[in-house]
């Protein structure tokens, strides 16, 4: 589903640059995700530490939101890009631990 090795610089065909475009949003989508998670579980730490009322938690409870938004907007757009690209389906999620 997506092109291996280097760009080809001597075509014409715009759909390897939209498939690297998708794998990027994909990337960064799957980032976001996580630490919207790792901020989701210490919003939770800060309830029991200062009270479900505190500033803390809900100011993280809020950024966490965030990176949820934003990973749904990358995955949208990565999307996007593999329809321009004549693909089907979505772009494979990268794995954590390839970093």
């Amino acid at each position: 589903m997506e092109p291996k090795g280097p760009l080809d610089m001597t075509t014409l065909d715009p759909a390897q640059d939209h498939w690297r475009i998708a794998t990027a949003y994909t990337h960064e989508a799957t980032a976001m995700r996580q630490k919207a998670e790792e901020l989701f579980k210490r919003a939770a730490h800060y309830e029991r530490l200062f009270g479900a009322d505190s500033e803390w938690v809900t100011g993280t409870k809020l950024l966490a939101q965030f990176y949820e938004d934003a990973a749904r907007e990358r995955e949208r757009l990565a999307e996007v890009h593999v329809g321009l690209a004549g693909g089907h389906g979505s772009v494979p999620v990268p794995r954590l631990d390839s970093r």
